[in-house]
């Protein structure tokens, strides 16, 4: 939380703070109602597709509790940077195999990082002059830290698509390695990874392209929501959340999300204040609200089961 209040309050220094109250307090109900709608299919995709990779596993796993583990996820990966303690979900579906269970998880989540940092990497470059508006000032140095974690997790991004289009094909690779191949913990992330037939693999990629939407369209329509329209605030959208996920520091992304949108959403002359409430009223939406339902729904199961593992 540290963390948080020094970017925050970094971000606080270069905005006018009545101008950004203004902003919050005068959104279009309009466009802030249609933001809030979507929340309920940005929800349902992402349970679309753990719903997808948990039943390539356990296909007699009820629906009910994957979708209760799916809202367990959300108030653990608040408080953890880059949301790791989402993956704390697994619990909910014990006493299967941790190991494959982990498996999906972290796939579950990178498939998403996988769309975000694809087009996230093409829309900055279609955004005028974003490399010299974004970073003047700040060196040199970060600008390069930028260029190589973004070339690295664009790589990284592209063989984990690899993994999922094409599992058989890492998983004879890798079972070359001398030793690696034999471990009990790589073989069972090999079975894993090779249960997920063609079908439910292209499912959880048309779900992250949907739930990608929803977010991009749900940013859109708040920064259109503050007056401010531009044919290219999706790729204000999709850059600010392509470069966020390069420096997963804080809880919630906050604070980062913002600065990124500030800097970013500037360049198609867009006040940052705009560009910040728009984030804030984003991050409100998408992850404060889940993570409250969330707890709501954890403490609800442990007061009905304190003899069983959430």
């Amino acid at each position: 939380m540290f963390l948080v209040a020094l970017l925050l309050t970094l971000l606080a220094k270069h905005l006018d703070l009545p101008a950004l109250q203004n902003q919050l307090l005068h959104v279009s109900p309009f466009y802030l109602l249609a933001a809030l709608i979507l929340v309920i299919p940005n929800v349902v995709l992402q349970y679309l597709r753990w719903h997808t990779l948990v039943r390539s596993q356990l296909p007699q796993m009820p629906a009910t509790r994957i979708w209760r583990s799916l809202w367990i996820g959300f108030p653990l990966g608040v408080v953890t940077p880059a949301r790791l303690g989402e993956h704390a979900r697994i619990t909910c579906l014990l006493p299967a195999s941790r190991t494959q269970l982990t498996t999906i998880s972290l796939l579950d989540r990178q498939v998403g990082g996988v769309i975000t940092s694809m087009i996230g990497a093409i829309a900055l470059w279609l955004l005028p002059t974003w490399h010299a508006a974004t970073y003047s000032g700040m060196g040199e140095a970060f600008r390069r830290l930028l260029f190589v974690a973004g070339g690295a997790v664009l790589f990284s991004n592209a063989v984990l698509l690899l993994t999922l289009l094409m599992p058989q094909h890492l998983t004879s690779i890798v079972q070359r390695i001398p030793r690696i191949g034999l471990l009990k913990t790589w073989i069972k992330v090999r079975d894993a990874l090779c249960r997920i037939t063609v079908a439910r693999r292209l499912l959880v990629l048309l779900w992250s392209v949907l739930f990608y939407c929803t977010f991009i369209l749900q940013l859109v329509f708040l920064i259109e929501g503050l007056g401010f329209s531009h044919r290219l605030l999706w790729a204000a959208a999709a850059g600010t959340m392509f470069i966020k996920t390069l420096f997963p520091i804080s809880p919630g992304d906050l604070g980062v999300r913002e600065l990124v949108a500030a800097a970013l959403f500037s360049t198609i002359s867009v006040a940052p204040e705009a560009a910040v409430a728009g984030s804030l009223m984003l991050y409100m939406m998408n992850v404060l609200l889940p993570a409250l339902v969330g707890l709501v729904i954890l403490l609800l199961w442990r007061r009905q089961h304190p003899g069983e593992s959430q």
